[in-house]
């Protein structure tokens, strides 16, 4: 045989207007040899958004593009408007050295038409990524050099994530690259630098560290001097030591505004636990509301159980709603659910107030005990594993015989059952979990966690 004498045959078909010959013609091509720059010049530019696509993937699954071809591929690929085969310049972008990578990246990158594409953007930032976790600064670079700010999907999608992977990773390379980032994105478009603060809180979420990353010690000190209050924040977060300083003086003196001191509460919590318990314990038993739930969600995040009397001693003041995230604390752990068992049984709680729903969850913390004490009140409630599992069966059953859901009722149910304790896209408490960044794509993880939320906990 002589498969090499069909190439002739093989690049009229590909060059031919019909395109299911022309893709069967440039698979042969390839399975024969690797596809000759006259042929890829053809197919990148077929009529068929099919034979684009996959002329870029073929090209890309050697792991480099001969750099002649290359700077065709991207010039063809400027003039694109096929979300198919943009989506796969993004795919073969990850494929490729960091320097090809992101030249294939730009013109996905500049087209405001797939912004709103439910694959396109995501495809593009899982491709930045690869090349920003092991080549920070190259992508610092880059971003500067081609004014990536200026194309829609990077602002869109990308720039706010590269953010948060930097701050992610702590390494001194990735600090140095988002300390340039913003720099580079300067103070005349205030929406660059806000994508990127959202990108550094998204990664430090919940946390504060001890002192800021290396290439990050002059940020967080520009950011504690800002006045700014997001910024100020930010800074404590960093671990800028004098900001972090101010935070817990300000949150520790009584004579500050209480609004602004219940605003740092969380934070404060985050830097020194030691210095927030205190005035968290004192405000869970005072008469202002906001006060009240700024501490309720600091004790939510302290070691050990000894603020349990004090928040029972603040419980006859509450709000209803206020009582229920407050026995959803409570019944968390076992050493607090038995002091709420103290409580009900002393009258200093009404027992028309636990729940069943409650009463099962402090069964399932599986201390004798507290197992004891529910059975008394309420008869045997916790769920063996086959009635779990039987559960999660019916409520899978059920949501496949009646397909899509409605968003709205979910959301009323979301706010009646779970926003005293989650937060959700923002809106709800954060005594528990986020559920904003939760796998929503995973059907059955999702019932399994309805069927039976206990069985993990996220952080």
């Amino acid at each position: 045989r002589r498969p090499a004498a069909v190439l002739p045959e093989l690049a009229k078909l590909l060059a031919g207007g019909d395109s299911h010959l022309a893709l069967e013609a440039l698979w042969a091509a390839h399975g024969i040899g690797t596809l000759s720059a006259e042929r890829a010049r053809v197919a990148l530019a077929h009529p068929s958004e099919h034979v684009r696509a996959w002329a870029v993937r073929l090209l890309g699954d050697g792991g480099r593009v001969p750099e002649p071809l290359f700077a065709s591929m991207t010039e063809i690929l400027a003039r694109e408007k096929s979300p198919l085969v943009l989506a796969q310049a993004a795919a073969t972008a990850k494929r490729l050295p960091d320097a090809q990578a992101l030249a294939l990246l730009a013109p996905v990158l500049r087209d405001a038409s797939v912004v709103a594409d439910p694959y396109v953007p995501l495809l593009s930032w899982w491709a930045v990524e690869a090349v920003a976790g092991r080549s920070p600064g190259a992508v610092a670079s880059w971003m500067a050099d081609v004014s990536a700010w200026d194309y829609p999907v990077f602002r869109a999608t990308v720039a706010s994530r590269l953010a948060r992977r930097w701050m992610t990773s702590r390494t001194d390379a990735a600090a140095a690259a988002l300390a340039r980032a913003w720099n580079d994105a300067g103070a005349a478009d205030p929406e660059r630098r806000k994508q990127l603060a959202d990108g550094i809180e998204q990664s430090l979420a919940g946390l504060a560290l001890p002192s800021p990353p290396e290439g990050l010690k002059a940020l967080a000190a520009e950011f504690g001097g800002s006045g700014d209050a997001r910024l100020i924040r930010l800074a404590a977060r960093l671990g800028d030591p004098a900001t972090r300083s101010s935070v817990l003086s300000k949150v520790s003196d009584a004579k500050a505004s209480l609004a602004e001191r219940s605003a740092l509460l969380d934070l404060a919590v985050a830097i020194d636990p030691a210095v927030a318990a205190p005035v968290a314990r004192d405000w869970i038993k005072g008469p202002d509301a906001a006060a009240r739930k700024a501490a309720l969600g600091a004790l939510a995040r302290l070691a050990g159980s000894d603020w349990s009397a004090d928040l029972l001693a603040g419980y006859k003041g509450m709000a209803a709603g206020e009582k229920t995230s407050a026995r959803s604390l409570l019944i968390s752990r076992a050493e607090t659910a038995a002091a709420l068992a103290k409580a009900i049984d002393a009258g200093s709680v009404p027992a028309s107030d636990l729940g069943v729903e409650e009463a099962r969850k402090m069964a399932q913390l599986k201390d004798k005990d507290l197992t004891a004490w529910v059975e008394k009140r309420f008869g045997r409630l916790s769920s063996p594993p086959g009635e779990i599992q039987a559960r999660i069966s019916y409520i899978n059953l059920v949501v496949n015989r009646h397909g899509k859901g409605d968003p709205k009722r979910g959301q009323e149910i979301f706010r009646k059952q779970c926003s005293n304790c989650h937060q959700f896209g923002g809106e709800g408490k954060k005594l528990g979990p986020d559920l904003t960044t939760a796998d929503r794509s995973s059907l059955m993880h999702l019932i399994g966690n309805i069927g039976d939320p206990s069985a993990s906990i996220r952080p």
